[in-house]
């Protein structure tokens, strides 16, 4: 039997597909992909941790926390979610370039939060510092 790189990588070519449309932030073509993946390799180990990434970018959100607890739910999410699935499909560097649009669109929705000394890290500026502003 010879081995047909185009046949025994499509795996990867998948994988990168979706990798690349969520670093755009492109949900149309990370779901298409990510679908496409799961349908033609159900039992990638990749699919699980691309599904967080493609569930993050659909969910976008604008409007402003409305309390101290759900932005704490959101961050939450982002950093025991999100970000070690990010580091895991993008790789450090990568991962952490995907992640500051994110804590950028949490700092702007938390603008209406007034500082809270009990949760130091739930406020508009903690979040400006984690995306590098």
């Amino acid at each position: 039997m010879q081995f047909d790189i185009f046949e025994h990588s499509q795996d990867v070519m998948l994988r990168n597909d979706a990798a690349h449309a969520l670093e755009r932030r492109d949900a149309s073509a990370a779901r298409q992909a990510f679908e496409r993946l799961a349908a033609e390799y159900p039992h990638d180990e990749h699919l699980p941790l691309l599904r967080i990434l493609c569930e993050h970018v659909e969910a976008v959100a604008d409007a402003l926390f409305r309390d101290h607890e759900a932005l704490r739910e959101a961050r939450a999410r982002l950093e025991s979610t999100v970000r070690p699935a990010a580091q895991r499909i993008f790789g450090e560097v990568p991962a952490a370039s995907f992640l500051t649009s994110s804590w950028e669109a949490l700092a702007r929705r938390a603008r209406a939060l007034a500082f809270d000394p009990r949760f130091p890290h739930d406020h508009a500026a903690a979040l400006w510092l984690r995306a590098g502003a």
